[in-house]
């Protein structure tokens, strides 16, 4: 957790302004997705106290007893309602503090769906760890677990929302939560678009289907108006950027990484945004181009929606024409930017913050009862 990297930091953010006291145990190591960045072991942004006791979210999840008196601590200085437990892996932690204080437990996992359906979570050498750990190996068996020891979970996936009642298990509600989406304050937004750029921001990896990067720019730059397409990202996929590179010259801008801010702002200067990612849950790239109006073009319909439906090219000649269409037809543009702003609405920090505070105050009043 780090306000700079996450944008549910600022749903807590909410709960706290809202007079709730919120503090945070985590690890001192971002992620991958946030490249390993290492963190200070305490920090305390915008009266949100954020305790960093273990090395990553690995030693937390598997190892949780090596600072486990250190967590009770906290826990007893601090004296909760709840946990709200970010991953089905740390309800092993959530549980021991459950022991130590009689409070509930609120699970939240991005795609519930997919851990119902792996046959085994990890690789083989993860899976000697879970054992010796005491965590299930196999995906549906680490849900059930979840789902018996939490008092509610929360899964943010969209295509989740259709399943609520499969998720559920031992009787426990399952909620749909929205990841949020942000636009940073003091965010400086440009206030005219080059209309010749198209953009995407993000990793460059199979999970967000950037192969499809490879037939797709070749589509983009020479059917479309677009003179530059430019990529801020890096993994695997962007050896194929910089092949094409080679191919379109300064057509394609690539730039391996660049302050959050930074790609905000490059954002909403551009005419438009294209993403080809199959699965989203958080806010990121197309949260930024939603709040910042820069209209977004998808191969696929991300968040299960009507409205958002007009976003959404079906296959490489219907993107062009839909692209082509956002040059051509000022309408049509404006109807873009109105639907995805609206869906940015929804999912700010304070609409989502409002919504898990809901959640939260019905499963402490239920456990009371």
């Amino acid at each position: 957790m780090c306000k700079s990297l996450c944008d549910d930091y600022f749903v807590y953010k909410r709960l706290h302004e809202n007079g709730n006291r919120v503090e945070f145990i985590t690890g001192r190591t971002s992620g991958a997705r946030a490249n390993n960045t290492k963190l200070p072991s305490y920090e305390n942004a915008d009266g949100v106290a954020i305790h960093r006791l273990y090395r990553d979210s690995y030693e937390m999840a598997f190892f949780p007893r090596r600072r486990i008196k250190d967590v009770l601590k906290i826990v007893d200085k601090l004296d909760p309602d709840i946990i709200h437990c970010q991953g089905a892996d740390l309800t092993l932690l959530a549980s021991m503090i459950v022991k130590h204080l009689r409070i509930p437990i609120v699970v939240h996992v991005e795609i519930a769906s997919w851990i119902i359906s792996e046959k085994f979570v990890g690789s083989r050498k993860t899976r000697a760890i879970r054992l010796l750990a005491g965590l299930p190996i196999g995906g549906p068996q680490l849900w059930s677990w979840a789902c018996k020891n939490a008092d509610a979970l929360i899964t943010s996936h969209p295509p989740d929302q259709q399943i609520l009642d499969v998720l559920s298990e031992h009787g426990k509600p399952v909620y749909y939560l929205p990841w949020p989406a942000n636009i940073p304050e003091g965010c400086r937004l440009h206030s005219i678009r080059n209309r010749d750029r198209g953009i995407y921001a993000g990793l460059l990896v199979p999970f967000k289907n950037t192969q499809e990067f490879e037939w797709v720019l070749p589509l983009i730059l020479q059917k479309t108006p677009t003179k530059e397409f430019v990529v801020i990202g890096t993994g695997a996929h962007s050896e194929i950027i910089k092949k094409l590179k080679q191919q379109f010259g300064d057509a394609i801008k690539y730039i391996p990484s660049l302050p959050r801010n930074e790609v905000i702002r490059m954002i909403s200067g551009s005419y438009y945004g294209f993403t080809p990612v199959k699965v989203k849950f958080m806010g990121g790239f197309i949260g930024d181009c939603w709040g910042t109006k820069t209209p977004l073009l998808t191969l696929h319909n991300l968040f299960i929606s009507k409205e958002l439906g007009i976003c959404v090219a079906n296959g490489g000649e219907d993107l062009v024409r839909k692209i082509n269409q956002l040059y051509d037809d000022p309408v049509f543009y404006q109807q873009l930017q109105k639907v995805e702003y609206d869906a940015f609405t929804k999912r700010t920090a304070e609409a989502v913050g409002d919504e898990l505070y809901t959640i939260l105050s019905r499963t402490i009043q239920n456990k009371r009862y």
